[in-house]
Protein backbone atom coordinates (compact mmCIF):
# COMPACT_ATOMS: atom_id res chain seq x y z
CA UNK A 1 0.00 0.00 0.00
CA UNK A 2 1.65 3.47 -1.09
CA UNK A 3 0.19 6.69 -0.29
CA UNK A 4 2.19 10.13 -0.12
CA UNK A 5 4.27 10.74 3.27
CA UNK A 6 4.70 13.73 5.02
CA UNK A 7 7.59 14.12 7.58
CA UNK A 8 7.39 16.98 9.79
CA UNK A 9 8.65 17.95 13.03
CA UNK A 10 7.66 20.96 15.05
CA UNK A 11 4.94 21.86 12.37
CA UNK A 12 8.12 22.55 10.00
CA UNK A 13 7.86 19.45 6.74
CA UNK A 14 11.12 18.00 5.93
CA UNK A 15 10.57 14.93 3.68
CA UNK A 16 7.20 14.99 1.41
CA UNK A 17 7.21 11.70 -0.98
CA UNK A 18 4.08 10.73 -2.71
CA UNK A 19 3.67 6.71 -3.79
CA UNK A 20 5.38 5.82 -0.51
CA UNK A 21 5.43 1.78 1.14
CA UNK A 22 3.19 3.60 4.41
CA UNK A 23 2.23 -0.13 5.68
CA UNK A 24 5.94 -1.37 4.93
CA UNK A 25 6.75 1.86 7.19
CA UNK A 26 4.35 0.86 9.82
CA UNK A 27 5.68 -2.12 10.51
CA UNK A 28 8.79 -1.12 10.86
CA UNK A 29 8.14 1.69 13.02
CA UNK A 30 5.74 -0.67 15.40
CA UNK A 31 9.15 -3.23 15.69
CA UNK A 32 11.34 -0.38 16.34
CA UNK A 33 9.05 1.49 19.08
CA UNK A 34 9.88 -1.69 21.24
CA UNK A 35 13.44 -1.30 21.55
CA UNK A 36 13.65 2.80 21.39
CA UNK A 37 17.34 2.80 22.33
CA UNK A 38 18.96 2.56 18.89
CA UNK A 39 18.67 4.90 16.27
CA UNK A 40 15.80 3.77 13.25
CA UNK A 41 16.52 3.72 9.51
CA UNK A 42 13.87 2.57 7.32
CA UNK A 43 14.64 0.29 4.09
CA UNK A 44 12.32 -0.43 1.85
CA UNK A 45 12.04 -3.69 -0.19
CA UNK A 46 10.92 -1.17 -2.96
CA UNK A 47 14.66 0.57 -2.51
CA UNK A 48 18.13 -0.31 -1.83
CA UNK A 49 19.14 3.68 -0.20
CA UNK A 50 18.85 3.11 3.43
CA UNK A 51 17.73 5.80 5.43
CA UNK A 52 14.59 6.83 3.94
CA UNK A 53 13.14 7.75 6.78
CA UNK A 54 15.79 7.46 9.51
CA UNK A 55 15.73 8.38 13.25
CA UNK A 56 19.32 9.22 15.06
CA UNK A 57 19.90 9.97 18.54
CA UNK A 58 21.91 13.23 19.28
CA UNK A 59 24.58 13.46 21.35
CA UNK A 60 22.33 15.21 23.78
CA UNK A 61 20.61 12.15 24.63
CA UNK A 62 17.65 13.26 22.50
CA UNK A 63 16.47 12.09 19.09
CA UNK A 64 16.11 14.05 16.05
CA UNK A 65 14.45 12.62 12.46
CA UNK A 66 14.68 13.06 9.02
CA UNK A 67 15.34 11.33 5.37
CA UNK A 68 18.64 11.20 3.18
CA UNK A 69 15.82 13.02 0.69
CA UNK A 70 14.94 15.26 3.12
CA UNK A 71 13.87 18.80 1.68
CA UNK A 72 15.10 20.93 4.58
CA UNK A 73 17.12 19.90 8.29
CA UNK A 74 15.06 19.28 11.22
CA UNK A 75 17.19 20.85 14.06
CA UNK A 76 14.92 20.46 16.17
CA UNK A 77 15.79 17.54 19.00
CA UNK A 78 13.02 15.56 20.48
CA UNK A 79 12.63 13.40 23.44
CA UNK A 80 11.76 9.53 23.70
CA UNK A 81 7.95 10.41 24.29
CA UNK A 82 7.71 12.42 21.37
CA UNK A 83 9.01 10.39 19.12
CA UNK A 84 7.27 7.26 20.58
CA UNK A 85 4.10 8.80 20.35
CA UNK A 86 4.47 10.53 16.69
CA UNK A 87 5.24 7.00 15.46
CA UNK A 88 2.03 5.34 17.72
CA UNK A 89 0.11 8.13 15.98
CA UNK A 90 1.46 7.23 12.47
CA UNK A 91 0.82 3.63 12.91
CA UNK A 92 -2.98 4.58 14.13
CA UNK A 93 -3.10 6.84 11.12
CA UNK A 94 -2.40 4.09 8.83
CA UNK A 95 -4.08 1.15 10.59
CA UNK A 96 -7.31 3.43 9.98
CA UNK A 97 -6.56 4.40 6.42
CA UNK A 98 -5.90 1.05 5.35
CA UNK A 99 -8.97 -0.17 7.47
CA UNK A 100 -11.21 2.63 5.67
CA UNK A 101 -10.01 2.59 2.36
CA UNK A 102 -9.60 -0.99 2.17
CA UNK A 103 -11.60 -2.83 4.79
CA UNK A 104 -8.70 -4.50 5.88
CA UNK A 105 -7.38 -4.43 9.40
CA UNK A 106 -3.15 -4.49 9.09
CA UNK A 107 -2.75 -6.35 11.99
CA UNK A 108 -4.78 -9.25 10.79
CA UNK A 109 -2.65 -9.07 7.91
CA UNK A 110 1.06 -8.31 9.53
CA UNK A 111 0.07 -9.52 12.77
CA UNK A 112 0.15 -8.59 16.10
CA UNK A 113 2.82 -5.40 17.45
Amino acid sequence: VEATLALTVGGRLIYTEPMFPIVELRQALSAWMLHTGEDFEFTSMESDEPGLIWIRRQPSGLWRAGSIHQDDIATQELDTAEVVHGCADFVGRVDGWVRDELGVEVRDVLGGD
